[in-house]
């Protein structure tokens, strides 16, 4: 049977005081498992052709600094220490994480556009 439990994990940010806040990563997408990819038409010829059967899908988080004061007022980030990704919610699986960085991004980023 196909393993569908979601993967959960939190995100924890730390300021100088020693603040630390944490943040489940659902709140701004889900984690998307690996497609399972079939290539040829007969069953079984794919495992014997392929490494592997499954194709990552990379994903983009945009988490908010200001979105950790807001759970704690006491939060500050503007004196952001350290970014942890925490596996507190589910027991067993792979995460890939790369690329991951710091911006100034526009507020506007954020505001939904009418069609």
């Amino acid at each position: 049977m196909k393993d569908s439990t979601p993967i959960e994990l939190s995100i924890e940010a730390m300021d100088a005081a020693g603040n630390r806040v944490s943040l489940p990563l659902s709140r701004y997408g889900v984690a998307r498992r690996p497609l399972e990819v079939t290539v040829y038409r007969r069953a079984g010829s794919d495992k014997s052709s392929f490494g592997s059967l499954a194709e990552l899908v990379p994903q983009t988080y945009v988490i908010r600094l200001t979105d950790f004061r807001d759970k704690d007022p006491r939060f500050d980030p503007s004196q952001l220490t350290s970014l942890r990704w925490v596996f507190d919610k589910t027991t067993a699986g792979t995460v890939i994480l790369t690329d991951i960085g710091l911006s100034n991004i526009s507020p506007t980023f954020f505001v939904g556009r009418a069609p």
